[in-house]
């Protein structure tokens, strides 16, 4: 297709940043909603500091009230990684999947 191997590469680039900006946006939504929780969190930390059982509890109402998941940020970063390691992978060896 395209002879310069530079030029490739860029398209290459930008294609799969475009594939995986929704990710990545969901995945900052999460981090700033998890910064905006954060208060809450060490103030029920502090007050059940000795009860992990209660602060635990206490954690899963926080989150469910703010509507909150804790772990929904690290999808989008596990799918972009493997993304990134088949990519790392077949552009170290690119004859070997040329045909």
């Amino acid at each position: 297709m395209i002879g310069n191997y530079g030029i490739t590469l860029v398209i290459l680039t930008l294609i799969i940043k475009l594939a995986l900006y929704p990710l990545y946006a969901k995945q900052i939504k999460s981090t700033a909603n998890m910064s905006s929780v954060q208060p809450k969190m060490q103030e029920i930390q502090r007050k059940y500091a000795n009860d992990r059982e209660m602060m635990n509890a206490k954690m899963a109402e926080l989150y469910k009230e703010e509507n909150v998941n804790p772990a929904s940020g690290c999808l989008p970063m596990i799918v972009q990684m493997i993304v990134i390691f088949g990519l790392f992978a077949l552009l170290r060896n690119p004859i070997q999947y040329l045909g």
